[in-house]
């Protein structure tokens, strides 16, 4: 009798882990049915997504795609070969600290990207859009207490550039289409929060 409690038992909770399992193996973003995948590569975990179904992609000469095939994520600019990733991805050590998180779009990186040191320390924040980074761009060094921000539009420069050491700003420039327009590297005791 007991034997047959523990059967029952122990039938139930693999039909409920199987069930539990395969409903994290996949995500619905929007109206888009993902397939979740896991590899091991490079001394990290890759966490991301692919479409069940293979859709063509209009393919741009100039922008990178990340795409998945034979256990792999591969880039190229102006092309690929395989599924394209979309939505989350996520890069982790082998211990669970994150390294990387963004999102894909189409296999190219779209919206707000992070990077994280081995330590934990955030180092960068990047802004992208259709594969180009847009918006500001965030680099930080923690040890030597320096910030750079960095205006971008279509992947190129643009807009001001602004190092700071200490929460003191030191130097600028300005850019326009990738171009130094505006320069100013006098020592300036300008604080960030002022």
């Amino acid at each position: 009798m007991d034997k047959n409690i523990n059967l029952k038992f122990l039938f139930s909770y693999l039909v409920l882990t199987s069930i539990i399992c395969s409903q994290s193996n996949f995500l619905n973003a929007q109206d888009e049915l993902l397939r979740h995948i896991t590899i091991k590569a490079d001394g990290y975990c890759h966490l991301f997504y692919v479409p069940y179904s293979i859709k063509k992609v209009n393919v741009e000469d100039d922008v990178t795609y990340y795409w998945f095939a034979n256990g792999e994520v591969h880039q190229n600019t102006g092309g690929y070969s395989g599924q394209l990733l979309q939505s989350i991805y996520q890069k982790t050590t082998f211990g669970g600290s994150l390294i990387e998180k963004g999102t894909f779009k189409n296999g190219v990186k779209d919206g707000v990207w992070k990077i994280w040191d081995l330590d934990g320390n955030l180092v960068k924040i990047e802004n992208w859009k259709k594969g180009f980074k847009d918006g500001k761009a965030y680099i930080i060094d923690p040890v030597a207490e320096k910030e750079v921000i960095t205006g971008y539009k279509d992947d190129q420069k643009h807009g001001w550039e602004l190092q700071f050491q200490n929460d003191s700003l030191i130097m600028k420039e300005r850019f326009k289409h990738g171009v130094k327009i505006d320069s100013d590297r006098h020592f300036l005791f300008f604080h960030k929060n002022q």
